[in-house]
């Protein structure tokens, strides 16, 4: 099965061909990332993988993985419950309090890839081409639910995300900002790679190594444009072509966007990717809920030609119209003024 929960260590494992991604419950009811990388196995063992940081001098609580949030890689960051990282989501309250704090409830495992309501998503054609895992948090200052979503196609080696807001309380709710994904990697040094450019001279490749703090490739025009790619990649520092590890994020949305990448004080990494916080208020009445974009995860230990490949492979198949998917292209007359 590409997807796997394991009762007796709260783990839950998703594989692809090539590659496993793996977080649990913790004892306090917050989502710990475990593993992303290189395929593992053994599930029971994997109740073994417990990153750790050094000291950071933070709010200590108890329950929480190494003592305290601020040094815990987690797979849905907190806002003002003692993680000073990039948030995944911040809800505000009638009365001003936006502490966002969600623990879990509950999830289910089903076949196949449900579409997401008003948004452009990757689909899959039958059942058995993907599984999904849906994973419900409550935060308990707001009453607001986040439902996250995990689509784990069976032949390609790339993981769907996203997440749904839903107003579970009796007052209205602000949501202020919701990352469609939330990646900790732990301590190593890593470079950032996004493309960006102008007309005419569109998606210059360019190569960062991560410096403390945060970098942030964005947009507010309303849409993606050709000034910056709505994807990065998180990539090794001896990485190339061919050889390495590379993660890459994608979202599947052409609207104002956020891709932030922050190296914290002690080296562990936080990826977040979702809709630009720039202008972005939604209010969520009793019972409404907000879908955000899908956001797509893919792992290479074949350097950047290895994610790309899996990026192209999943993109032809699962998110090109089928009318157009198998055939051949219509030709375009794109020469401006001449005709």
């Amino acid at each position: 099965m590409p997807i796997a929960f394991d009762a007796d260590s709260n783990i839950f494992k998703l594989d692809t061909a090539h590659s496993s991604y793996l977080f649990r419950i913790d004892a306090d009811g917050r989502l710990g990332q475990l593993h992303f990388g290189g395929r593992i196995s053994d599930l029971a063992g994997a109740a073994y993988l417990q990153p750790t940081s050094g000291i950071a001098f933070s709010p200590v609580i108890k329950g929480a993985r190494n003592g305290s949030p601020a040094h815990s890689l987690q797979e849905f960051s907190t806002h003002g419950a003692c993680d000073f990282r990039l948030p995944s989501a911040i809800v505000r309250t009638l009365d001003g309090t936006h502490t966002t704090d969600p623990r879990y409830v509950s999830h289910t495992l089903s076949g196949g890839k449900p579409a997401l309501a008003g948004l452009p998503a990757t689909f899959v054609n039958a059942l058995h081409e993907a599984d999904t895992l849906a994973i419900t948090l409550r935060d308990e200052y707001s009453g607001c639910e986040f439902i996250l979503s995990y689509s784990v196609f069976t032949d390609r080696d790339v993981i769907a995300r996203s997440v749904m807001v839903r107003n579970a309380s009796n007052h209205a709710l602000r949501l202020e900002r919701l990352m469609s994904a939330c990646l900790d990697l732990p301590e190593r040094d890593y470079d950032l790679i996004q493309t960006s450019g102008a007309w005419a001279r569109e998606r210059q490749i360019f190569r960062t190594p991560l410096r403390p703090g945060t970098q942030t490739v964005d947009s507010a025009r309303g849409s993606s444009s050709h000034q910056h790619t709505p994807a990065f990649a998180i990539a090794s520092r001896q990485a190339n072509e061919d050889h390495g590890d590379v993660y890459g994020l994608s979202l599947v949305y052409s609207g104002s966007f956020t891709c932030d990448v922050e190296l914290d004080q002690i080296g562990n990494v936080r990826a977040c990717a979702g809709i630009n916080p720039i202008d972005f208020e939604w209010l969520l009445e009793p019972g409404e809920c907000f879908q955000a974009p899908e956001a797509l995860l893919a792992y290479s230990a074949q350097g950047l030609g290895g994610m790309s490949r899996q990026f192209h492979d999943v993109l032809r198949k699962h998110l090109i119209s089928p009318r157009w998917r198998d055939q051949k292209r219509p030709i375009l007359n794109n020469n401006w003024q001449a005709t």
